[in-house]
């Protein structure tokens, strides 16, 4: 019952795990702390502080009513950052991930997302004592690629009830036609998001007005000219009608039910990208965020790129 054990590793130096578990039984952490230390000879040559947050919810202790809003269910978005370290923008997505992270009320946290760059993102935790979750999912189809980090639901922030800050998301080389030296150094992502609820009589779009056009969609970068601003009316039905109606030159559908949005636009090339995107329901955060990917021509480049779409509502 030692606190500290050497953990041998055949033909490598061994390392030293120190833990110390807090069982205090007022005013305890909930948490597993250490550190993780490398030696050669008798001098350290590495050392890891660990923290580890016990799932604190079960059966017995549910978790808190206010954080099951609509059975849980947090609409979320990636919000691609200005700058990344070493890279320009035309090297990682300009786009905005989306998805959702349901929660039970046993403290199961379910991410259920699409990052910008089109890949797929499934990730399931526990919830810690203060509500957070850690995320962490492999990707890609050499698993050579990853996305993890920390978030924590609060719904006492003004325009987020979910915070989630310094996310890695590692990408390796792939010979594809979107990014295809990918970023295996690693990008920082953060991720937003907000309970979700469909109001009787009200668009899922909060705070639309009775005006027509109520709503602007925009399409930016992505290998844009310049971008692309389209009118649109969205009904208290979520039934969408272009402005004017004859300008067929893009789509949009809104799912009322997962706060999804869809459709099409015409690129200044001449293509039409498909894309995608999520409602948010909470404070300067009102508003739908997404991606779309170029179109990949018959013979690959390696020049695709991943632009912006929102959907806000006009004053």
């Amino acid at each position: 019952r030692s606190p500290t054990l050497i953990v041998a590793r055949p033909s490598k130096s061994g390392y030293e795990l120190a833990l110390n578990l807090d069982v205090a039984t007022t005013g305890n952490t909930n948490q597993i702390t250490g550190t993780l230390k490398q030696f050669s000879r008798s001098k350290v040559v590495s050392r890891s502080i660990v923290t580890l947050d016990r799932a604190f919810y079960s059966a017995t202790n549910l978790v808190p009513a206010n954080y099951l809003a609509n059975k849980g269910f947090y609409t979320v978005a990636f919000p691609a950052r200005a700058t990344q370290t070493g890279l320009v923008a035309e090297d990682y997505p300009q786009g905005d991930g989306v998805g959702s992270i349901t929660v039970t009320n046993l403290g199961n946290a379910t991410l259920a997302a699409t990052l910008a760059d089109g890949t797929v993102v499934t990730a399931f935790a526990p919830l810690s004592k203060n509500r957070s979750v850690p995320l962490y999912a492999q990707l890609y189809l050499s698993k050579g690629g990853s996305i993890g980090g920390l978030a924590t639901l609060n719904d006492a922030l003004a325009d987020s009830d979910v915070a989630g800050t310094d996310l890695f998301w590692f990408r390796p080389y792939q010979s594809v036609h979107h990014y295809p030296w990918g970023w295996p150094e690693g990008i920082e992502v953060d991720l937003v998001g907000a309970k979700y609820a469909v109001p009787v009589g009200a668009s899922v779009l909060p705070s639309l007005t009775s005006s027509s056009p109520n709503a602007t969609l925009t399409f930016s970068d992505g290998l844009l000219a310049a971008s692309i601003n389209k009118n649109v009316t969205i009904s208290t039905s979520n039934k969408v009608t272009n402005s004017p109606v004859t300008d067929t030159s893009f789509t949009l559908a809104i799912t009322a039910t997962s706060g999804a949005i869809s459709g099409t636009f015409t690129h200044s090339d001449g293509t039409k990208p498909k894309f995608s995107g999520v409602i948010l329901q909470k404070g300067a955060n009102r508003a739908a965020f997404g991606y779309f990917l170029t179109v990949q021509p018959k013979d690959i480049t390696g020049l695709g790129e991943s632009g912006a779409v929102s959907l806000i509502r006009n004053p």
